[in-house]
């Protein structure tokens, strides 16, 4: 029985993610794993959230889900349109809007200005 305890803790504690400083070292770590997800909340509206694993991206907005492979170029234009808000980042305090790059174990949460139409242009650009 007691193993059994110590294996739902370690399970338990593996499984929470461990906030990390907004810098750009910590952005391209998470990024570098090729696993890992962006939530954008914002201030009107649902939740968009962006996972990637390898070459395919999944895209959720509200109840729809699509999947899809991703190119260079739309790598290219969602990692310009993240650089952005990692340059506008502030330390206001608040939940929204907010985009927050995550994977298994890592986390990060960016508050920025508004970003809702810049983020309406991406999922457009890149035919979502």
């Amino acid at each position: 029985m007691k193993n059994i305890y110590c294996v739902f803790l370690i399970v338990l504690l593996a499984s929470c993610h461990r906030a990390m400083d907004v810098t750009s070292e910590n952005i391209n770590t998470i990024f570098a794993t090729k696993d890992f997800s962006i939530n954008f909340i914002p201030v009107n509206g649902s939740d968009i959230t962006m996972s990637f694993r390898e070459d395919y991206m999944t895209f959720k907005k509200g109840g729809e889900v699509k999947r899809v492979t991703v190119s260079y170029d739309d790598v290219a234009r969602i990692n310009a349109f993240v650089q952005k808000q990692f340059n506008k980042h502030d330390m206001a305090r608040g939940e929204r809007p907010s985009v927050i790059i995550y994977d298994d174990t890592r986390k990060i949460k960016m508050r920025v200005p508004r970003y809702g139409n810049e983020l309406d242009k991406l999922i457009k650009t890149l035919s979502l």
